[in-house]
């Protein structure tokens, strides 16, 4: 089995670039290179990783020779923790799930400069309050929104998809990423723990 799915999956890809990539993006942002065996679908087969976690967040970035795959995922999700998830946007792309329809935050996306999607009971008010806090906005100010194929985020999880510019310009975004998913997990708290 271990043969099928890199033949199905990774045949294309150009291994030694990747590992190239992975070693520069490593060197950049003090993380450390491994190698990774996971396939998921629907997203780059990514024959590498790097992993540079918070205190908070398992942060691994996944490389390929030409798209990048970024997720921060909360190291302790306990119900205290995941009680905390009162926000669940998707930027840049529409998310094609029957099961959970999304609806377009038309006059937040203008405002922020990326389109914006959320689930339809959720309160645009409430959302644009958090992504247009200082902290927040200031690293979406940042993030190269023009090569992401997928940018999803809640305050315990960050997951985005994005073609690979070069690992210079990855690193860079990978630390905004960072950034974004602890000022998104601190805002959090911070609304939690003042009511």
């Amino acid at each position: 089995m271990s043969g099928i799915l890199p033949n199905i999956f990774g045949r294309n890809t150009d291994r030694q670039m990747a590992k190239d990539a992975a070693t520069e993006i490593a060197r950049i942002i003090g993380g450390k290179r491994g190698t990774n065996s996971r396939y998921v679908i629907g997203e780059p087969f990514c024959p590498y990783k790097v992993s540079a976690h918070s205190a908070d967040f398992w942060c691994t970035t996944f490389v390929s020779d030409t798209s990048y795959v970024f997720r921060a995922n909360h190291k302790l999700p306990s119900k205290e923790i995941c009680s905390l998830v009162d926000l669940d946007v998707h930027l840049k792309s529409k998310p094609t799930s029957k099961l959970h329809p999304k609806k377009h935050l038309a006059k937040l996306s203008a405002e922020l400069g990326v389109d914006i999607y959320t689930d339809v009971d959720d309160d645009e008010v409430f959302i644009a309050k958090i992504l247009l806090s200082a902290p927040i906005r200031k690293i979406l100010r940042g993030v190269d929104f023009y090569p992401v194929l997928e940018f999803y985020a809640c305050p315990l999880h960050l997951v985005v998809t994005a073609s690979m510019q070069s690992p210079a310009h990855c690193a860079e975004q990978v630390q905004l990423f960072h950034a974004l998913i602890i000022a998104i997990f601190e805002n959090a708290k911070a609304r939690a723990f003042s009511i």
